[in-house]
């Protein structure tokens, strides 16, 4: 599916993403201009980047009408459409941006020695935005299920196969502008460009939290990953800042803030534990239009969440999957799953271990160096002044996701911007010393992995060398397709769907979740086995079968589970490939 949908060349496969989102920002701007030129109050200074979320907000409105109606096909058809649109809408308008480039360009020059340190900052982050693909989660689930209904639609998944699937909300959908424009790294740069969209609009008067942000080693993570959650939490960091400063005047503005702020719950599921209270904030801080408030609600959350839950029903029988999926279908296999999710690294196990608590604040690992919100949280936290500023909303948003008992520190990042945004005290200097430490840390492994991607694996000149070393599954998958079988495969070397692996390659996710409600693992493989025409298997040494099913040794083979830490060494490892001759444990 991959090399069918994706450009095999460096410099095509992210050049079309960067000038799509450039148009959007274009677009932006004149429909900003002329919104002032007519005395329209949209938002004030914050019109521009509404604008450019509320474009994304109608691209995914206008993908899941496709979906409901079953026209997959037409995606890409509709996206040049409306493209073709803005590109004509620009050029009429074009006097409004002429000067765009030139005025960016000379503020920086004249700009402070702190600014200047944050552009080549976002200068280094955009290196690293434009290389291939990596990511396990973006390659097991986020790209893979954009790519998948792109080329199939939802009405044609097997979502007892691609059970992981079920998660999908917004964020995927609007990563069918991947397959789009045949750029895998999309997600990276609308996480990153949309942080610098707000950069431009408001460095000038908060340099402080800009520095806070790129020092943050999660921001490494965030610039590298198609999980569009830089994306989504820049937009509710503008939403509570308009909500909190009054910027709300008109119902104009509470439509658009109440379209973007389910925009935004759409998400992700656990945006609604972030986005909910924000909403009760917004209500209570404005009871007299509270009819208008609750109007606007409905009309908002049926355009962009209630197509996901439609589609969930309509297509999978439950418009909550995986959750509440007993009260529905009572499949063991969603079941499952939700266990073996809360039951991953992310969350919370043993309360007597300290070091669960240190998680969001201190890399616990090297393999956790880029996923740690760093020391500075920890100092907003205590800081008492800051927190009832802001009404402990922070603090309101890490007990609700503490209580899911997730301790991941990604999901934390909200309350990390609000603090960092309205963090005004001038004079800390461990605060300073801390940031700087930090950024000096984030530049130095940014640099560095470029350095290696660049110059060591030279990926501009081809993907492969960059994808067989950090590309999760995308070795393997070269490996695997030496093997020229044409049966269904059940490997061990896999514990993840791929979007680099064909589909008759079957991981053992599937059994690794049902194991959660039949601990019965004999039994669990038999039946699947049987339930997937399994032919081969692909085992390693200490891989144990039941001996009532007959194999035989055809090949060997080696694999490696390939991250994008260039700190952690992925060492090959041999497996050896079986064909199935006889299974008697149903008799």
């Amino acid at each position: 599916m991959y090399d069918t949908l994706y450009s095999s060349n460096y410099f095509t496969n992210f050049f079309s993403s960067t000038l799509f989102i450039f148009l959007i920002i274009c677009n932006s701007f004149v429909l900003s201009s002329l919104i002032k030129n007519n005395n329209i109050k949209l938002f004030g200074d914050f019109s521009t980047i509404i604008l450019f979320f509320i474009t994304f907000l109608f691209f995914s409105i206008i993908f899941n009408i496709l979906l409901i109606f079953d026209q997959h096909s037409l995606f890409r058809q509709i996206t040049y459409f409306f493209t073709f649109l803005i590109l004509i809408f620009i050029t009429i308008n074009f006097k409004y941006i002429k000067n765009l480039p030139y005025i960016i360009s000379q503020h920086f020059l004249k700009s402070n020695f702190t600014t200047k340190i944050i552009a080549i900052v976002f200068g280094i982050f955009f290196f690293i935005s434009i290389l291939p693909i990596s990511d396990a989660d973006s390659i097991a689930l986020h790209n893979y299920f954009s790519s998948f209904i792109f080329s199939n639609g939802l009405s044609n998944l097997d979502i007892i196969r691609f059970f992981e699937f079920s998660l999908f909300t917004n964020s995927e959908i609007l990563l069918l502008f991947s397959p789009i424009l045949k750029s895998d790294n999309f997600g990276a740069q609308l996480n990153l460009i949309t942080f610098f969209l707000f950069f431009l609009l408001k460095y000038k008067s908060n340099h402080n939290f800009f520095l806070f942000v790129i020092s943050c080693p999660l921001i490494i993570f965030f610039i590298s990953t198609q999980k569009l959650q830089l994306f989504f939490s820049i937009l509710f960091l503008i939403l509570f800042i308009l909500v909190h400063e009054r910027l709300i005047k008109n119902k104009i503005e509470i439509l658009f803030f109440t379209l973007l702020l389910f925009f935004y719950i759409s998400g992700k599921l656990s945006y609604i534990l972030i986005g909910g209270p924000l909403l009760i904030y917004f209500f209570f801080t404005n009871l007299k239009h509270h009819k208008f408030i609750l109007i606007s609600s409905l009309v908002s959350s049926s355009l962009t969440l209630f197509p996901i839950l439609y589609l969930k029903y309509s297509n999978f029988g439950n418009p909550f999957l995986p959750f509440l999926d007993k009260y529905f279908l009572d499949r063991s296999i969603m079941e499952g799953f939700v266990i073996s999710v809360r039951s991953s690294e992310g969350w919370m196990f043993n309360l007597k271990d300290i070091k669960i608590f240190l998680k969001p604040f201190i890399p616990m690992s090297l393999g956790a160096l880029t996923n740690s919100l760093g020391i500075l949280l920890l100092l907003f936290l205590f800081n008492f002044s800051l927190l009832k500023r802001i009404y402990f909303f922070p603090f309101i948003i890490i007990l609700l996701v503490v209580s899911t008992g997730q301790l991941l520190p990604r999901y934390y990042f909200e309350s990390f911007l609000l603090l960092a945004f309205f963090y005004k005290q001038k004079k800390s200097l461990i605060v300073k010393y801390i940031t700087y430490s930090q950024l000096f840390a984030v530049i130095i492994f940014s640099v560095t992995f470029i350095i290696i991607s660049y110059v060591g694996e030279k990926v501009f000149l081809s993907k492969e060398a960059f994808m067989n070393r950090f590309s999760y599954s995308y070795y393997n998958s070269k490996n695997l397709n030496k093997l020229n079988i044409q049966e269904n495969t059940l490997s061990f070397s896999l514990d993840r769907n791929s979007l680099f692996i064909d589909e008759k390659f079957y991981p053992t996710r599937h059994l690794n979740s049902i194991y959660f409600v039949n601990k019965d693992k004999d039994n669990n493989l038999v039946n699947y086995l049987k339930d997937n025409s399994i032919k081969y298997l692909i085992l390693d040494n200490n891989q144990k079968i039941p001996s009532c099913i007959s194999v035989f040794k055809i090949d060997e083979i080696y694999q490696k589970k390939s991250i994008r830490n260039f700190l952690i060494k992925n060492k090959k490892k041999k497996f050896e490939l079986y064909k199935i001759l006889k299974n008697k444990c149903n008799l």
